[in-house]
Formats: structure tokens, sequence, C-alpha cells
């Protein structure tokens, strides 16, 4: 998905992510949309999952604003509705 949003734009990266919630068969959204899995990719991923280790992130989604976890004390349902004060809070 990365490599259609890097190569193709915003656009094509919204249809193959809604084609994949449509099609939901790896192969068959592969045949749509042929992708070149890179080294570069692996590489990203591994920094991201070796940094979720060292920060204690054992699932997802995890949401962040401005760079802060946001809060478990509200409801990710209610995240529209404290979105923009926690955009302006410093924590």
């Amino acid at each position: 998905m990365i490599k259609i949003y890097q190569q193709n734009g915003e656009s094509d990266f919204i249809k193959a992510l809604n084609d994949w919630f449509e099609i939901k068969n790896l192969r068959e959204w592969f045949s749509l949309f042929p992708i070149d899995a890179t080294i570069e990719f692996d590489e990203m991923f591994s920094s991201q999952y070796k940094w979720c280790e060292e920060n204690d992130y054992n699932f997802t989604p995890t949401i962040f604003v401005n760079g802060f976890e946001y809060p478990k004390t509200y409801s990710r349902d209610n995240l529209e509705f404290f979105i923009n004060d926690l955009i302006e809070d410093d924590f």
C-alpha cells in the first residue's frame, strides 16, 4: 500500500485501500494492484517494529496526536470531539 501511495499518489492509494476491503483476497487484489515489494519497506517496517518493542506498544491501532498517544481515558469513538483540543494542547 505504501508503495502505491509513493508511486501513484493519494487517489490510487485510496482506491487500492477501498478495493482491498471489498475484495479481501490477496491474489485477486495483487492482480489489480501489482507492486514491487522492495527492501526499503522491509527496513522501514523493521525500524517501526523495533520502535514499538522499545516503547512497549503491543497492539494496533495506537493513535498519536502531535506525537503523543491519544489518552486511554477517552473512548476512541469520541476522538472526533476531542481532536481539535488535543491538537492545541501541549500535553
